[in-house]
């Protein structure tokens, strides 16, 4: 599995590339699996990464074989056009995420009170019938 925003870029000047899974990750499998085949061609493919949706962390997969029509710039702008979405993306998730854990805290502190109040009156209970022993 691929780290980042992954893709590939075609020798017809085509950049491919599919949505990221939920921790932002593109694999260039599932890339592959949704290509029109008729783009499939290895000798047409250069496969590259940004490992953390940043310029800085691009790179081909193979750089020792890079096609002189391979160009780093399309990928660049597929960067710059994707990655605001994705951070639009995480602001949502994020805040939604921060609303689920609030409920599940609340949620865990109402469980507990009861719990430990049903607790405390089954022991009470129990306590009251002869041959319990108290820990």
């Amino acid at each position: 599995m691929c780290n980042g925003l992954s893709g590939f870029y075609h020798r017809s000047g085509l950049t491919f590339f599919v949505e990221p899974n939920s921790n932002g990750d593109v694999g260039h499998e599932d890339v592959l699996k949704r290509m029109p085949k008729k783009y499939h061609k290895d000798d047409d493919l250069v496969a590259f990464e940004f490992s953390e949706w940043t310029i800085k962390s691009f790179h081909w997969d193979h750089p020792d074989k890079i096609p002189e029509w391979a160009d780093k710039n399309a990928c660049v702008r597929l960067l710059k056009r994707a990655k605001p979405i994705w951070k639009k993306y995480e602001k949502v998730w994020d805040q939604a995420w921060g609303e689920y854990m609030k409920v599940c805290d609340q949620a865990q502190d109402n469980y507990e009170k009861v719990w430990d109040r049903a607790w405390a009156e089954m022991i009470d209970e129990l306590s009251k019938i002869d041959g319990y022993l108290a820990n």
